[in-house]
């Protein structure tokens, strides 16, 4: 896949580009080199069985900042490995802001945080060029 050098232009046309971004109806905030924010407004479809939202929703979060913040750049990388963290649940209504941000070649931190400013989660991802 080809994308734009710019950061900006190349997180949006990620986001553009991916139908599962795009039906959790994820809105990108920032797109700068090696740093990425997305939003995810909670709706009732995002929620689990016990009224909180879906671990896999919260991983899918912060998955989607993950991968714009590693190929913001131009260069295609794919997620070599990602573990999150829960740390508390969100509940529907929430506004909840994935951040990415590069701390070593290769290597992302990403925060979940609700509206007040709440940890929800934590994932440290791990991504390489693809092949």
């Amino acid at each position: 896949m080809i994308l734009p050098s710019c950061p900006a232009a190349a997180g949006a046309a990620l986001l553009a580009r991916d139908p599962v971004m795009q039906a959790l109806g994820l809105r990108l905030l920032e797109s700068e080199a090696g740093h990425a924010a997305v939003e995810l407004q909670v709706q009732p479809a995002h929620l689990n069985a016990t009224g909180v939202v879906h671990g896999g929703v919260l991983f899918t979060l912060a998955d989607s900042a993950f991968a714009i913040a590693a190929n913001n750049e131009g260069e295609a990388r794919w997620a070599a490995h990602a573990a999150i963290e829960f740390l508390r649940p969100a509940r529907a209504g929430a506004r909840l802001r994935a951040s990415a941000c590069r701390v070593a070649p290769g290597l992302f931190d990403i925060a979940v945080e609700d509206e007040a400013g709440q940890t929800i989660a934590l994932m440290r991802g791990r991504a390489s060029r693809a092949r």
